[in-house]
Order: structure tokens, then C-alpha cells, then sequence
């Protein structure tokens, strides 16, 4: 393709590079026959050729399009060939620009040394030999487009770095930021500017340096293609920042390394997450163990204490009537302390078998269930002359272990605590949301506002045992049964007037309801 530039078309800008992968050539000349000789050689290069006829010209049309060589006539009048490369080379755009100079002066002239002082990159003598000429015209159409691949890879190298989503860095040999992403700087809460007076190991964790510097050493010797490294950032405030860094090596020319990319993503969400789960662990683990040693424990307490209930009283018949008032005073003591951790013991055994029993979840039928422990106490229901009301209840699911020490515990509470009116005890429920919540209300003492905290505490008690007995693990084993279920349980009492417990429990549908609620997810999503 040829493009004359006449005097009339330089306010116009020419069609350039119409063709996809075309380069543009501007030749150079005042002499018209001697732009349609070099036209009629480049032609079959298939390239844009664009034509001025004065130097003036060509400086105009270097204003507005980058060209990949330009063929330049010495011997121009006004503005010779000499004068408009150096006006050529004082344009940054245009200061690398190769520049070849076409003469028809002799080879013993010194134009050639000048042109080659202004930058030119060959001088060649008329008459041209056309193969030689686009020999030379092939090699800068070929590091043009070289160039126009790097400049392009450079852009968009530096809009993948500039809006990557996670943080990127270029480091120097020293290992000091030379450039950072709104990534890298948001996650570390610092300036780009701030950072790029940093070293990396000032802003590393003390704790991870010498890991961090290992990984540079391996990758330093070709160790390894890569450094991935999970590590911690110290952001603007000292806070730590856990990401996970990947890091190369970015070679120069001559193959030497002359900066690291660094590559990091903020995971301290999800190590905050880890963290979590393996204290989780330890904590299930250790709470396993001392539950199993407290099963063991008590267990191998039940036979010497039954020995010492079984011997005390044998003890006391063998010394018969030489015993003092004071020594039948101490067998008493003993005796009763020994009932007491009878007692003791199996409401710590109890109370471990809580979880294990918990793992068994049927449908309990609540109103029978609360009929059987009204049975159980019904010598303590009888001298009390205690009045139970039981509502309807609705089914739930539980642990029929659970169930049975919730149930038990709450109304032997009921009974125990109470005043000197007729104990009255209503159990009731109501269900809402796939839940069921149960209350057992009496009117017994009630409990102090400032005591309500101890009472589902392990071995807290509200009274001594002289005033009522007890091993305080009730309230306790009630609590973990529920929260094992994934309920709660709560109280509202005032002193002098009762109290009502109530408690949670899955319902007999929330299996079902659950089901469903995920099936609609699905049809959802599916939709």
C-alpha cells in the first residue's frame, strides 16, 4: 500500500496501517521519481509505505504516527536530511526511531560519518540494490513488531499486576519493594509510596525470617522454579496478616536474576479458621479424657467406699457399748460422709455418660416420659402432698437417658426447694420454629437475682447441705443434655414466689422441616 503525502493532505490524517499486521515505513525525498523508484522496490514487502517530499513534511507525519524505519534523502533543499534527523532525535517518541540515509554523494564524502553521528543506523550510496535494501527494510519491520509484542506484553504484564485481585510486589535484588498493587498495600493497610522504601523483611514476622530467607537462598541457586511460602505480615499497625506468598525469579538480558514478583494472598481468615478448629479438637480431646478419667475414676471409687459403709457399722457392733458418746458421734460423721460420696460419685458417673448417651436421639413421647419420673417420685410426690399438673406436651427429640434426668432433676428441684405452702408443679410447652420448649414451674423458695449464675455451674450450690442435700451436678447434667441436643435452658424465678425452668428440644418435625427447607434450596438453585 502506497500513501502520497501532498502538501494539500497535511492537515488529513492518512489511513495508516490498514492492514492487520502492517508496519509503517516513511521514505523521505524532495525528487518524486526517486520516491517512485523506492516505492516500486518496497512495494512487495506488503508494508505502508507513507511518502514525504520535504523534511518538513516527514516531521509533521512523525507527530502523528510511530513509523518502523525511516528512508532519509541527504540532499533536500530548505531542510536537508542531516537537520531533520536531528530534529528527529530530539523527540522522545521518536529518538530511537531507526533512521537509514539514502545519498547519491560519494563513498569518500564524510556525510556518511555524520549521518552515523546523528544516529542513523546505516548510510547507503545510489544506486540502491533493491535486494539488498529490502534485506535491511525486513530486519526493522522485524524488531518493530518485536517491539510493538513487548510493549504489549508490558501493558498487559502491568494491568494483570496494577488489578489483580490479591497483592503483588516486585522486589529488587535487595529484596527492597521497587513497585506494589492497591492489592498488596490495602491488605497491609500502607501507601504504595511507603512501601516502596521497605526491605520485605521489614514488614515479615521476626518468626518467619529465617524460614522466608531459606526459601530465597533455594531459589537463589535454581533450587527450585518457584518459593511458595505461608507466612506473616506485619501491617502499618503491627498487626499480624497471615498470607500465602508464591515468588519467582524475573531474569534479565544476560540471564542474571534482577527482580522477584511476589505473589500473596491474605489467608488470615481461614488460619484464624485452622486455629480454630485445633483448639476445637484439643479441646473435644481433653474434654474426652477427663470425662473417661472421671468415669474411671469414680467407678474405682464405688468399691471402697461400699467397704467402708459395709465395715463401719460391723466395726461399731464389735466394740459394742465401750464406745463413747464422742466415738458414736465420729461413726456417725464417718457414716454419713460415706453416703455423701456414695451419693457423689454416682452423679459423677452419671453426669460422664452424659455425652455417649446423647448420640442416641429418638421421638420421645414427652407426656409419658414426664408420667414415668412422676412414678419414680411418687413416695416423695405423696409426703410432700404435692400437686402435678401436667399440659399437653408435644413430642420431641431426645436421648431417652436425657430425657429422663431433665425430667427427674427439674421436678426433684421442684420438690425439694419447696416453701410451706402445698407444693404446686405445672409442666407445660409450647412449639414454635421446629423447636418445642418445655417449663417447669412451682412455687417454691425461688432463687436470689444474685445467685442465678452458679446454678448450672458443676458443684455450685446455692445452700449448704445441712439445709438441703444434694451433690450440685443436677443443674449441670441439665444443661449439658440440652446443649448436647442443641437447646438451651434458662430460668425466671423471684425470691419467695417460685421459679419456672424452661428448655428447648428439637421437635418431632424438625427432621422433616429441614428436609424441606433443603429440597426448596435445591429446586432453587436448580431453577
Amino acid at each position: 500500500m502506497k500513501i502520497t503525502a501532498n502538501p494539500a493532505d497535511i492537515g488529513v490524517k492518512p489511513p495508516l496501517r490498514d492492514q492487520p499486521g502492517q508496519v509503517n515505513i516513511l521514505l523521505v525525498d524532495d525528487r518524486p521519481d526517486k520516491l517512485l523508484a523506492l516505492t516500486a522496490i518496497l512495494e512487495e514487502l506488503g508494508q505502508n509505505l507513507v511518502v514525504a517530499h520535504s523534511g518538513k513534511e516527514a516531521l509533521r507525519l512523525l507527530l502523528r504516527d510511530e513509523f518502523a524505519v525511516i528512508l532519509l534523502d541527504v540532499n533536500m533543499p530548505v531542510m536537508d536530511g542531516f537537520e531533520t534527523a536531528a530534529l528527529i532525535r530530539q523527540r522522545v517518541r521518536t529518538e530511537h526511531t531507526p533512521i537509514i540515509f539514502i545519498s547519491a554523494i560519494s563513498a569518500t564524502d564524510t556525510h556518511a560519518s555524520k549521518g552515523y553521528s546523528l544516529g542513523a543506523v546505516d548510510y547507503i550510496f545510489a544506486p540502491v540494490v533493491p535486494s539488498i535494501l529490502r534485506a535491511k527494510i525486513l530486519v526493522f519491520i522485524e524488531l518493530h513488531r518485536q517491539s510493538e509484542e513487548l510493549a504489549r506484553n508490558e501493558a498487559l504484564f502491568r494491568r494483570i499486576f496494577d488489578e489483580a485481585p490479591i497483592g503483588m510486589a516486585l522486589l529488587d535484588e535487595g529484596e527492597r519493594f521497587q513497585k506494589v498493587n492497591q492489592a498488596f498495600s490495602a491488605m497491609l493497610g500502607y501507601e504504595s509510596a511507603a512501601l516502596t522504601t521497605m526491605t520485605t523483611a521489614a514488614i515479615t514476622h521476626p518468626g518467619d525470617r529465617k524460614r522466608e530467607s531459606k526459601e530465597a537462598v533455594r531459589l537463589a541457586r535454581g533450587e527450585a522454579a518457584v518459593a511458595s511460602l505461608d507466612k506473616r505480615y506485619l501491617d502499618r499497625d503491627g498487626k499480624e496478616v497471615w498470607a500465602s506468598t508464591t515468588t519467582i525469579r524475573i531474569r534479565g538480558s544476560k540471564g542474571k536474576e534482577t527482580h522477584r514478583l511476589v505473589m500473596a494472598k491474605d489467608i488470615t481468615d481461614k488460619q484464624h479458621i485452622q486455629e480454630l478448629e485445633r483448639l476445637t479438637y484439643q479441646l473435644q480431646r481433653t474434654n474426652a479424657e477427663l470425662e473417661q478419667f472421671a468415669y474411671l475414676a469414680a467407678h474405682d471409687l464405688q468399691e471402697p467406699i461400699r467397704m467402708i459403709g459395709n465395715f463401719l457399722p460391723l466395726l461399731e457392733q464389735e466394740i459394742g457399748p465401750d464406745l463413747s458418746p464422742r466415738a458414736k458421734d465420729y461413726f456417725a460423721r464417718v457414716a454419713g460422709g460415706a453416703e455423701r460420696m456414695k451419693a457423689l460419685v454416682h452423679s459423677v458417673l452419671e453426669f460422664s455418660r452424659i455425652d455417649a448417651d446423647s448420640s442416641e436421639t429418638v421421638l420421645i413421647d414427652t407426656e409419658d416420659a414426664v408420667r414415668q419420673e412422676v412414678a419414680v417420685l411418687a413416695d416423695t410426690i405423696a409426703a410432700t402432698r404435692a400437686v402435678i399438673e401436667v399440659g399437653p406436651l408435644p413430642a420431641v427429640r431426645c436421648s431417652p437417658a436425657g430425657m429422663s434426668r431433665l425430667i427427674q432433676n427439674l421436678l426433684s428441684n421442684a420438690l425439694k426447694f419447696r416453701s410451706k405452702d402445698t407444693p404446686v408443679i405445672r409442666v407445660a410447652a409450647t412449639a414454635s420454629d421446629g423447636w418445642v420448649t418445655i417449663s417447669v414451674r412451682d412455687n417454691g423458695i425461688g432463687i436470689p437475682p444474685n445467685q442465678g449464675g452458679k446454678l448450672f455451674i458443676l458443684f455450685q450450690r446455692l445452700h449448704t447441705r445441712n439445709e438441703y442435700p444434694g451433690t450440685g451436678i443436677g443443674l449441670a447434667s441439665c444443661k449439658k443434655v440440652v446443649e448436647n441436643h442443641g437447646g438451651r435452658i434458662w430460668f425466671e424465678s423471684k425470691p419467695k414466689q417460685g421459679s419456672e425452668f424452661f428448655f428447648t428440644l428439637p421437635s418431632a418435625d424438625a427432621d422433616a422441616d429441614a428436609d424441606a427447607d433443603a429440597d426448596a434450596d435445591a429446586q432453587a438453585y436448580a431453577g
